[in-house]
């Protein structure tokens, strides 16, 4: 689950003293108009150093924490209260940029950061399921409607160009199409992005992000970001963001991850979101050794849970 904290909360402050007195002069850096900004925060006593937590401004003006980690050594009542001094100096320190909120994403299973999480005045905003297919497991095999076709395009190429050219994949019943490329302005691709985030259902306590915020957030992602979009009766109708995770193994084997996937209101119900799911794990599956594509939804969705059960993904452990 995502644990949040509200900007408009009072925060009063009892953490360790820092190391880094610079944060101020890193958040307003020419760099964070550029790349994603970060900072360790650690708490010292005498010192020595207690504990230490990692704190990014992104792009889609949230602000997400994570690696909080304490010195092993320290009785546990100490440990807790150094993460909760730290977790609550990160949200005194990202004040300076106004964020929409602060998160941080844990396992329901790591329950000493959860404890510190709602001591420190974080507020749980739901559980998100993993979702996960690996190789062995079977593909179902699902199509566009008619009159639909799938294309694809370079996240980076979305952030520079007002007019996009989208490479055409399949068409419905997964016959070539003659046409190599169909040009759709980024207006209307930010257009029907920002009406699947209307229509959304996952996580409703955290505000809506705009398009342009998960444009600029995709296009500085490290890994390769790639824009499915598909056409429906020359209407754009449904979009699949994609990211592929470079983890070091060979070229052949990768792990894709599925940052977000939604269809426009008046065209939901029409198995497009399933059509582009099944090219995606059949493409995967056909190009790479041990591939293994993850998504997350809401634990409460339970559209994209029969969705992904449909496409032959499957659950896995949650996330608060």
């Amino acid at each position: 689950d995502r644990w949040f904290m509200s900007n408009a909360m009072q925060f009063e402050s009892e953490a360790l003293p820092l190391t880094n007195s610079a944060w101020s002069a890193d958040w307003t850096s020419e760099s964070s108009r550029l790349m994603p900004v970060s900072q360790t925060l650690s708490a010292v006593s005498a010192d020595r150093r207690l504990g230490s937590l990692l704190v990014q401004q992104l792009p889609d003006d949230t602000v997400v924490l994570s690696n909080l980690s304490t010195e092993l050594q320290l009785p546990d009542d100490e440990q807790h209260d150094v993460r909760t001094s730290l977790l609550q100096q990160s949200v005194w320190v990202s004040k300076a940029v106004s964020p929409r909120y602060v998160r941080y994403l844990v396992s329901e299973r790591e329950a000493a950061v959860i404890r510190a999480l709602s001591d420190a005045g974080f507020t749980c905003a739901g559980q998100v399921e993993e979702w996960t297919k690996a190789e062995h497991s079977v593909t179902a095999e699902f199509h566009l409607p008619v009159g639909s076709v799938c294309c694809r395009v370079e996240a980076v190429d979305v952030a520079a160009h007002s007019s996009l050219d989208f490479t055409s994949l399949l068409t419905e019943g997964g016959d070539d199409l003659s046409l190599p490329h169909i040009s759709i302005s980024r207006a209307v691709l930010c257009g029907l992005l920002d009406d699947c985030l209307q229509h959304s259902n996952d996580l409703p306590m955290l505000p809506l992000p705009e398009a342009e915020q998960l444009l600029r957030l995709w296009r500085l992602s490290r890994s390769q970001v790639r824009s499915f979009l598909a056409v429906h009766e020359e209407q754009p109708a449904g979009l699949m963001v994609t990211s592929l995770v470079d983890d070091g193994r060979v070229a052949e084997t990768s792990d894709v991850v599925i940052e977000y996937i939604g269809v426009g209101f008046n065209a939901r119900r029409k198995g497009i979101a399933a059509g582009m799911l099944s090219l995606l794990c059949s493409d995967v599956c056909g190009r790479h050794q041990s591939p293994k594509v993850t998504a997350f939804a809401g634990a409460d969705n339970e559209a994209a849970a029969c969705l992904y059960r449909r496409g032959g993904v499957a659950p896995g452990g949650r996330l608060w």
